[in-house]
């Protein structure tokens, strides 16, 4: 979950070991995900402080997310069984009925 946190502009914090994915690499540099990588990196990467917040959340619905969310409504309109359960209020998409 800490790609989904780091893209929240949430602070990510991760001891993983092995190799480093590029999409991690990429937040990494992007200063939005910390690698903790030693004790030391305890003490001095994790800073207790007060994030600034705006009072009301963002809209950063982007084209991708449209994208996937009309592919999917697609697909329930396909599935009669799928179209009777599901719901989808907060997205930008204008869907037919």
């Amino acid at each position: 979950m800490n790609r989904e946190a780091a893209s929240l502009d949430v602070p990510v914090y991760s001891v993983f070991r092995g190799k480093i994915g590029a999409v991690d690499q990429f937040l990494s540099k992007a200063g939005r995900l910390v690698l903790l990588q030693s004790l030391e990196d305890l003490r001095t990467k994790i800073l207790p402080i007060r994030r600034k917040r705006p009072a009301t959340p963002q809209n950063r619905h982007s084209g991708a997310l449209n994208r996937i969310v009309g592919r999917l409504w697609r697909a329930r309109s396909r599935n009669t069984r799928f179209r009777t359960a599901w719901k989808w209020p907060h997205c930008e998409v204008q869907w037919e009925k």
